[in-house]
């Protein structure tokens, strides 16, 4: 009996070691906000979960990383959740650079038998960051349009209304 009982003894130890992180996390959601992020703004991340679990035990559950760097898992932004509510988590992150951008759960699969996620997780969610330029291209015609509007303006207070208008001709005349 003994010889039968050791083997399997190993066998329930391997198992419980091999096991990984996500043993402890229940299947949970990704969203990201705004779909379009813009670079240098903030990005918020919403982890829902099926179930509640202690804040702690989210450590490296999420990170951004560019799309040429989301298979090898190098160069990551880590996204550092806070609860918001009982399966709610939420984090702020800013992204630096334009371009194609993934969110990957379980970042650190370090450990797993296998490099795939399994059913009712996430792994990679496309992201496309877009540069700032626009914004700052829209931000300085308004403020060239305001700058001549003003000018018009203070112009016409300093020299008066045009001689040649109709109004003013039109009033020489009676």
């Amino acid at each position: 009996m003994k010889r039968r009982l050791v083997p399997l003894l190993l066998c329930i130890c391997l198992v419980a070691i091999s096991l990984p992180a996500l043993a402890k996390i229940p299947p949970f959601a990704v969203d990201v906000e705004p779909d379009s992020p813009v670079v240098g703004e903030p990005v918020t991340v919403t982890v829902e979960l099926t179930r509640s679990i202690p804040v702690e035990d989210l450590h490296d559950l999420v990170a951004f990383f560019r799309a040429e760097d989301a298979e090898s898992r190098v160069r990551g932004v880590p996204v550092p959740l806070e609860r918001v509510g009982q399966t709610t988590y939420e984090a702020v992150v800013v992204l630096s650079d334009a371009g194609e951008w993934r969110t990957v759960s379980f970042p650190d699969r370090t450990g797993w038998s296998t490099e795939e996620v399994p059913e009712g997780y996430p792994d990679q969610i496309p992201i496309e960051v877009v540069a700032d330029d626009g914004a700052e291209r829209s931000a300085l015609v308004v403020a060239f349009g305001v700058l001549l509007g003003a000018a018009a303006l203070i112009g016409r207070k300093v020299f008066g209304p045009d001689p040649r208008s109709s109004r003013h001709a039109a009033s020489d005349i009676n």
